[in-house]
């Protein structure tokens, strides 16, 4: 069972003018899952990974 946490965090990238729905890397650094160009679709986006998580994997 992997028992490492996930935290995930959407942002608005000025540089790229698009809303990223991302995690951070342990290492350091973040991985986009996904990029919008609404924060509307941003926001539903990672809501449907936190509903479709598998909390007991």
């Amino acid at each position: 069972m992997n028992e490492d946490k996930v935290e995930l965090y959407c942002s608005y990238d000025d540089c790229r003018g698009e809303w990223q729905v991302w995690y951070p890397r342990p290492l350091g650094g973040m991985e986009v899952l996904e990029s919008f160009t609404e924060a509307a679709d941003a926001k539903q986006f990672m809501q449907d990974q936190i509903d479709s998580a598998d909390y007991d994997a």
